[in-house]
């Protein structure tokens, strides 16, 4: 929305938690949702709770609500309710532990890569904080989960089977479809395979400008091999019982947060 036109500007986030107001958040919520979908969108991509805010020096804290993580997961939770119930899927971003701004994708220096930062926490912290507003998203229906660009515990975030098959899908019982953030992707494979879905691409990608050819990116009217993954990869290279889920996932959604959209109105007329 950020490049749309007359697009409306809304109170931070920050700003809502600081009224300890779940009616607000879900008005809000709902007004964000409307106009996405008057504008024709689809998928908008909010709440955010990861950063969740423990550093004061975070550099985009104003994003999510509060570091207190039960503050945050009864906003995100009505957030989340506000967003779908003006027909618009929630994507609740960013899991997990994206606190620093600093170092937190891949950079290159001197030709070699200097990996992103890892944020290394453990099992009681990372599911008592960090996990905690998630939770409360995914209880709510949130339709999508953005995985973040830091590492968590050392592999990144869009490829962590621990955090996206285990904690989100396991023992949250998330029935939606995981996005990558932007440029977020390091592997093809691994990826899908430790849980992501849908795919979010920089216009460059291993160093080379990407032109947009309609159906995905490419270089040289050429798609490098881990961009042709879903069209490939549902035929021979990812194991069988993950392909119903990476391909129904983004659709079910969809049709769900629509019918419930639809019913909404009908009840209200």
């Amino acid at each position: 929305m950020r490049t749309a036109s007359y697009a409306s500007v809304f109170p931070a986030e920050l700003s809502v938690a600081a009224s300890w107001d779940r009616a607000l958040a879900h008005k809000r919520g709902l007004y964000l949702g409307t106009e996405f979908r008057l504008k024709g969108a689809h998928i908008g991509l909010a709440p955010v709770v990861g950063a969740l805010g423990r550093s004061a020096y975070g550099g985009r804290n104003w994003e999510g609500f509060s570091p207190d993580a039960y503050l945050s997961g009864e906003l995100v939770g009505e957030s989340v309710k506000g967003i779908q119930d003006a027909g618009l899927q929630a994507t609740t971003k960013h899991l997990i532990a994206n606190e620093q701004e600093t170092q937190r994708s891949s950079t290159t220096v001197n030709g070699s890569t200097v990996e992103a930062l890892s944020s290394n926490v453990d099992d009681k912290t990372l599911h008592e904080t960090y996990l905690w507003p998630f939770a409360n998203a995914v209880r709510a229906g949130s339709a999508s989960i953005m995985c973040s660009y830091n590492r968590i515990n050392g592999s990144y975030g869009c490829q962590n089977s621990k955090v996206l098959n285990g904690l989100l899908k396991g023992e949250l019982g998330f029935q939606g479809y995981v996005m990558s953030d932007w440029g977020a992707t390091h592997s093809g494979v691994a990826a899908i395979e430790a849980g992501l879905v849908s795919w979010r691409l920089r216009n460059t990608y291993g160093g080379k400008t990407l032109t947009w050819i309609g159906y995905g990116y490419a270089w040289n009217n050429k798609q490098p091999r881990e961009l042709v993954l879903r069209r490939q990869c549902h035929r021979s290279c990812v194991r069988q019982d993950l392909k119903p889920a990476s391909n129904t996932r983004t659709l079910a959604n969809k049709h769900v947060v629509t019918t419930a959209h639809s019913l909404s109105s009908a009840s209200t007329t």
